[in-house]
C-alpha cells in the first residue's frame, strides 16, 4: 500500500521540498506519475499530446505546482480538522463516485462503503483506467456524469 500511495506522503512535505524536486524535471515526474512506464518515454494515446502539454504547462508554473502540493498538505492538516468537525453530519446532496478499475484505491478500499459513511445518497462504480479518468475513459465518464446529472 505504501508504494501505491507514497506520493501522498511526498507531496505533504514542507515547501519547497517537493516543489523543488518536481520542478527539476517536470516532464519526467508527470510521465512517471501518469504512465509508470518510462521505457518508451512516449505519451500514451489515451492521454494525447495536447492534454499532456497542458499538464506540463500547468506544472511548470511555480504557483500551480505549489497549489498542487498545498492540496495534499491540506489533506493532512486543515482537512483533517474539518473532517473531524463534520463527522456527525452527512453530505445530503447526491454523490457520484467514480474510480479507475486499475487504480489502487479500489484494491485497498470499498469506495462506495467509505462514501456511504459520509453521504446519504451515493452511487458510483469503477470505470476503465487508473487515475486520469476523463483522459483514459472519456466516453464512459461522460455517460456516467450525464446520467447522474439527469437524475
Amino acid at each position: 500500500m505504501a508504494t501505491a500511495f507514497y506520493h501522498w506522503f511526498f507531496l505533504i512535505q514542507p515547501s519547497p521540498f517537493p516543489e523543488t524536486l518536481i520542478a527539476s524535471n517536470v516532464e519526467f515526474y508527470l510521465k512517471y506519475m501518469m504512465f509508470r512506464d518510462m521505457v518508451h518515454n512516449e505519451v500514451p494515446a489515451w492521454m494525447g499530446e495536447d492534454a499532456f502539454a497542458e499538464y506540463l504547462r500547468c506544472y511548470r508554473d511555480p504557483t500551480a505546482l505549489h497549489a498542487t502540493c498545498g492540496d495534499y498538505r491540506a489533506g493532512e492538516s486543515i482537512d483533517m480538522k474539518h473532517d473531524e468537525e463534520d463527522l456527525s453530519r452527512k453530505v445530503t446532496c447526491p454523490v457520484l463516485a467514480l474510480w479507475g478499475k486499475q487504480e489502487a484505491v479500489g484494491k485497498y478500499f470499498d469506495v462506495l462503503s467509505v462514501w456511504r459513511e459520509r453521504a446519504a445518497n451515493v452511487n458510483g462504480k469503477p470505470v476503465a483506467g487508473r487515475h486520469f479518468l476523463p483522459e483514459e475513459a472519456p466516453d464512459e465518464v461522460l455517460l456516467e456524469l450525464q446520467a447522474f446529472l439527469k437524475s
